[in-house]
């Protein structure tokens, strides 16, 4: 982290710049990178700013995310407007998610997709037929 912190010194620095940085640092310690990103990747569905209660929303969330999964492989099956649905409800959160390792990964950045990924599951458990589809 210190040899980071002497690369960019007091100065602002350009995305372009900061690439530089996290690429030569990749290439240094490709392993120790990977494992940065994928911490921050999966703190940001548990993390919370002041460390308390974590491994409790950890389970939580692991109880949440594997319903969630089922209930989007399910609508994945269903196909048509309901794949369709799925993929829009998958590209928000990868975006939200996104955001979340780039800044701070603490869970409260990951809530409002939440929500979406909820509909999921009330997708999954009541399809609606194709005659309950079309207006009569």
């Amino acid at each position: 982290m210190s040899d980071i912190q002497l690369q960019f010194g007091e100065r602002g620095q350009s995305y372009k710049e900061i690439g530089k940085v996290l690429a030569t640092e990749f290439r240094a310690q490709p392993l120790a990178m990977a494992k940065l990103f994928a911490l921050k990747g999966a703190r940001s569905w548990y993390g919370t700013d002041s460390g308390r209660h974590e491994m409790t929303i950890l389970l939580i969330q692991m109880a949440y995310l594997l319903i969630i999964l089922w209930s989007a492989r399910r609508v994945w099956r269903q196909g048509g407007m309901y794949r369709k649905f799925g993929i829009g409800i998958l590209l928000i959160t990868i975006y939200f998610w996104g955001m979340t390792v780039l800044a701070i990964s603490i869970a409260r950045y990951m809530v409002p997709v939440m929500g979406l990924l909820f509909i999921l599951i009330g997708a999954a458990l009541f399809p609606r037929s194709a005659a309950e589809a079309r207006p009569a």
